[in-house]
């Protein structure tokens, strides 16, 4: 992957013609801002950040990875021919695993961490994050490696340096349980509404 079309700043823009239009599956990036701009109005300030993430990037479910190796061979059995851009799916074998994520996974959350502590320097060179993940592999790995990036700054995504008084805090992270019968706040299951909708009387 080129370094010069995946940055912290921008996020993902390598073949964004096809890789912007993935859905879930996008890699971050970042968006046109059109009107509305993402800096702090004049006289504002910061006393508070708080943000809810995904996990980075992973191989599929181990659902969506078996329905994922019949399309490919589907596709083998019943294609006559390919266009420049998808010729290489002529060869392709589909080998990902599940559930884990990627190391393009873990580099998304550490560039993520770095992009937080910039963005929101007044207070992250200040404060010491609190930081909690669900219980789930992935997530814990996306947590400790968003801490990764938590703490460095970037100069126009050539060069990151350790700010000041810099310290690791992937050893500090409150890690939720996802067992049957836990009250997770992170997890959407234990809010039936999520799934079921609600009335409105």
């Amino acid at each position: 992957m080129s370094a010069q079309c995946d940055t912290v700043k921008h996020g993902y823009q390598c073949n964004n013609t096809y890789s912007h239009n993935w859905g879930q599956y996008s890699p971050y990036y970042s968006v046109e801002q059109g009107n509305i701009g993402t800096g702090l109005p004049d006289g504002c300030h910061y006393i508070f950040v708080n943000i809810l993430s995904r996990h980075g990037a992973r191989n599929p479910t181990s659902s969506k990875t078996k329905s994922y190796a019949a399309l490919i061979t589907k596709i083998h059995n019943k294609t006559i021919s390919y266009s420049e851009d998808f010729a290489f799916i002529k060869n392709y074998t589909y080998n990902l695993g599940a559930d884990n994520l990627t190391p393009f996974g873990e580099q998304e959350m550490v560039n993520s961490g770095i992009k937080f502590f910039d963005r929101y320097k007044t207070l992250t060179r200040k404060s010491v994050p609190f930081i909690r993940s669900s219980g789930d592999g992935r997530v814990v790995a996306s947590a400790q490696n968003f801490t990764s990036g938590y703490g460095y700054a970037c100069d126009d995504d050539k060069k990151c340096q350790t700010a000041d008084d810099y310290a690791s805090y992937a050893d500090n992270i409150a890690i939720v349980s996802e067992a049957d019968g836990q009250n997770n706040p992170l997890d959407p299951s234990t809010c039936a509404n999520i799934e079921d909708g609600y009335e409105v009387s």
